[in-house]
């Protein structure tokens, strides 16, 4: 907790869930929540949050209600250590799921094509 009055908090400068510039608002779609994190941390550096504490105290701002309970139930938001909530954020919403999904659309047009052509030798 910080005691000086002097200190700003960047938190405070950070746009509001809604505004323009916000991300859209995380409702745990698997499909969204990689770039939804990336655009997240942006909004970190942007603004200047350091703070791994600040770092997970304001993601809360732009999920849904669903998400900011779970969020709040980690003990890596408990602990404040944002690199083990956003890993673990990635991993419950899973996000390897909407990676895996291009990977096996473009291996089903690799078969697709290759299904129609013949193997002349056993060079290539």
């Amino acid at each position: 907790m910080n005691l000086n009055p002097h200190t700003h908090n960047p938190l405070l400068d950070m746009p509001l869930r809604g505004d323009r510039k916000a991300p859209k608002k995380f409702t745990g779609k698997y499909d969204e929540v990689a770039q939804f994190i990336k655009k997240y941390k942006r909004l970190l550096d942007q603004y200047q949050v350091t703070s791994d504490i600040d770092r997970c105290e304001g993601i809360l701002e732009y999920c849904s209600k669903p998400v900011r309970e779970f969020i709040e139930t980690s003990l890596h938001y408990i602990n404040g250590d944002w690199d083990q909530l956003e890993a673990h954020i990635l991993k419950y919403y899973d996000a390897e799921k909407e990676e895996m999904k291009y990977n096996l659309r473009n291996f089903l047009k690799f078969l697709s094509t290759q299904s129609k052509s013949y193997i002349t030798n056993l060079e290539s």
